[in-house]
C-alpha cells in the first residue's frame, strides 16, 4: 500500500502546482511516517495490555490507511481531511488521558500544525486551528469536571500551537511570494532569450569545431534549420573571411573579430563576428563562442566600392588587403598560400575587331568562368584591363597548378561571344618566407611574362630563382 502512494505521488508531481506540489510532498510523508508510527504504538500497546490506548491507536491507524486509499486515488482533498481527523483523534486522545503514552510526548501537536499549515488552503487551515482550540474553550467552560482538568493541564500546548501557526503562516506567504517571484523572472527571462535568439546571429563551437548551440537569427542567415546546423562542423559553413585569418581562434586564447560573408543558395549575407574562447572554472579551454551583427545592408554599399563595376570581382584596393592578411597568416601559421595572374590573350585584336561592348562581354564571361572555377575561400580581382588576379589559400603550389591548369583549359574549350576563340596566359607563385607583397608580385609577374614570351596559352610557375631575385632587387 506504501509503494502505492509514493508511486502516485510522483505522478501528482509532473501535474500540481507548486503549492499543490509541497501540501502533496508533506502530506505523503507525514502519511507514510505516521502509518509506521501507529502500528509500532499499536503493537507496544497491545503488548502492555493498555487496552485502551492500543484501540485509539488502532482507530487512528485504520484511519490512515482509509487516507492512503483516497491518496493513491488522488482524491488529494479527502486525503488532507483524513490525515488531519486521524491526528486530531490522536491530539484529543493526548488530552483526555493523562496516563495516555503521547501525554509524555505532547510537543508531536507542533507537527499536527505544520501539516494544517501545508496542506490546506488558509481557510481550511483556520477552521482545523478553530478545532484545535474548541478542547480548551470546553474545558474552560466546564472546569470543574476531570476531562476538562486533563485538558486545561496542556495549556502550554495552546499557546505553542498559536506561536508556531503565526511562525508557518509567515514561513508558507514567503516561499509562495518567493516562487511567485522566480516564476515571473524565469517568464522574464525566457522571453528576453526569445527575442536575443530571433535577433542576434550566434552560436557556440567545442573544441573539435563542431556546433553546439545556435540562434534562430543565425539559422536564418545561414538557409538551414536549427537541427539541421547542430553537429556540424563550423569549417562546413564556408564563412569567408574578409578581416585577419579567422583560424587563429583555434589555437590562441584571445578572440577574433572581423567580417565573414556567408553564401546561402541565391542570398548573401555579411557578418560582423566575434568569436572568442569559453573556459570553465579551472581556465582550462572548453570551447568557442561567435556573436554577430548582420551587416548585409551596410556591406552592400562597400561592396559598390570594393568591387569592378564591369564584372563584379574584386577590385585592386580590396585585394591588395587580402594579400597583406594573407602573408601576415603565411608569417604566423606558415600555411600555404598562392598568387596566379591570368591574362586573356590577344584580348585587343577582339576590341579591335567586334568592339568594346562586345569585349567588355567577354570580360564579364571571362570573370565568371573563373569564379565558378574557384573554392569559396578563393579571391578574385579584376588587376586591370584584361587581367585578373587569383589568390589561393591553403594551398601547395602543385595544387594550384593543376587547378590552373584546368582553368586555362576551359578558357580553350569555352563558347565565346560571336564564336570568338581566346586562350589565356597564368602565371603562378607560392608565397616564399621574406617575400612581401611588392617581391611575390615581382615574382608572379615575371612568370606570366614568361608564359606570354613562351607561346601563350600556357601556366609559367615562377621559380625559386625568380624569388630570390625578386628579393635581391628589393633590397
Amino acid at each position: 500500500m506504501l509503494a502505492d502512494i509514493t508511486s502516485g505521488r510522483v505522478k501528482l508531481q509532473n501535474e500540481l502546482s507548486y503549492q499543490q506540489q509541497l501540501a502533496t510532498k508533506v502530506r505523503v510523508r507525514a502519511l507514510w511516517f505516521s502509518w509506521l508510527a501507529l502500528l509500532l504504538f499499536a503493537l507496544v500497546m497491545l503488548l502492555k495490555e493498555e487496552i485502551f490506548s492500543a484501540t485509539i491507536l488502532a482507530l487512528a491507524w485504520l484511519g490512515l490507511s482509509v487516507t492512503a486509499v483516497f491518496e493513491q486515488k488522488k482524491r488529494a482533498a479527502l486525503a488532507a481531511f483524513g490525515l488531519t481527523s486521524a491526528l486530531f483523534f490522536l491530539y484529543l486522545a493526548t488530552l483526555l488521558n493523562s496516563s495516555f503514552v503521547l501525554s509524555a510526548v505532547s510537543y508531536w501537536v507542533l507537527v499536527f500544525v505544520i501539516l494544517i499549515v501545508f496542506i490546506h488552503r488558509f481557510s481550511v487551515g483556520l477552521v482545523w486551528l478553530g478545532v484545535l482550540s474548541l478542547p480548551f474553550a470546553l474545558a474552560w467552560q466546564w472546569s470543574g469536571f476531570a476531562w476538562s482538568q486533563s485538558i486545561l493541564g496542556h495549556t502550554n500546548l495552546l499557546f505553542a500551537v498559536g506561536l508556531s501557526t503565526i511562525l508557518l503562516y509567515g514561513l508558507k506567504e514567503f516561499f509562495i511570494r518567493a516562487e511567485a517571484h522566480v516564476h515571473l523572472v524565469n517568464r522574464e527571462l525566457e522571453y528576453q532569450q526569445k527575442i536575443v535568439d530571433h535577433s542576434v546571429p550566434m552560436l557556440k563551437i567545442d573544441l573539435q569545431g563542431k556546433i553546439t548551440c545556435v540562434s534562430l537569427a543565425m539559422a536564418k542567415i545561414l538557409g538551414r534549420g536549427v537541427n539541421q546546423l547542430s553537429g556540424v562542423a563550423f569549417s562546413d559553413l564556408k564563412l569567408v573571411s574578409l578581416s585577419t585569418d579567422p583560424q587563429i581562434w583555434q589555437e590562441e586564447r584571445h578572440g577574433w573579430n572581423g567580417i565573414l560573408y556567408s553564401e546561402a543558395g541565391s542570398k548573401s549575407a555579411w557578418l560582423d563576428a566575434l568569436i572568442r574562447p569559453e573556459f570553465d572554472a579551472f581556465a582550462n579551454k572548453v570551447g568557442y563562442s561567435m556573436i554577430a551583427e548582420n551587416v548585409t545592408r551596410q556591406q552592400s554599399l562597400e561592396n559598390q566600392a570594393s568591387h569592378d563595376q564591369l564584372t563584379g570581382a574584386l577590385n585592386r584596393r580590396v585585394f591588395d588587403e587580402f594579400i597583406y592578411q594573407s602573408i601576415e597568416a603565411f608569417n604566423r601559421h606558415q600555411s600555404p598560400v598562392c598568387l596566379v595572374l591570368c591574362d586573356l590573350d590577344h584580348f585587343k585584336q577582339v576590341n579591335d575587331t567586334y568592339g568594346h561592348l562586345t569585349g567588355d562581354n567577354v570580360l564579364k564571361a571571362f570573370y565568371t568562368l573563373l569564379h565558378n572555377s574557384l573554392r569559396q575561400t578563393d579571391s578574385l580581382a579584376r588587376w586591370g584591363g584584361e587581367e585578373f588576379a587569383i589568390l589561393l589559400p591553403m594551398t601547395e603550389q602543385e595544387t594550384a597548378y593543376k587547378v590552373v591548369e584546368k582553368i586555362r583549359e576551359k578558357v580553350q574549350q569555352h563558347l565565346w561571344p560571336k564564336g570568338i576563340q581566346l586562350t589565356a596566359s597564368f602565371g603562378l607563385c607560392q608565397l616564399h618566407a621574406g617575400c612581401d607583397a611588392k617581391n611575390w608580385f615581382e615574382a608572379v609577374d615575371k612568370a606570366l611574362y614568361q608564359a606570354k614570351q613562351t607561346g601563350r596559352n600556357r601556366v609559367c610557375v615562377c621559380t625559386e630563382g625568380d624569388i630570390q631575385e625578386a628579393l635581391q632587387e628589393s633590397v
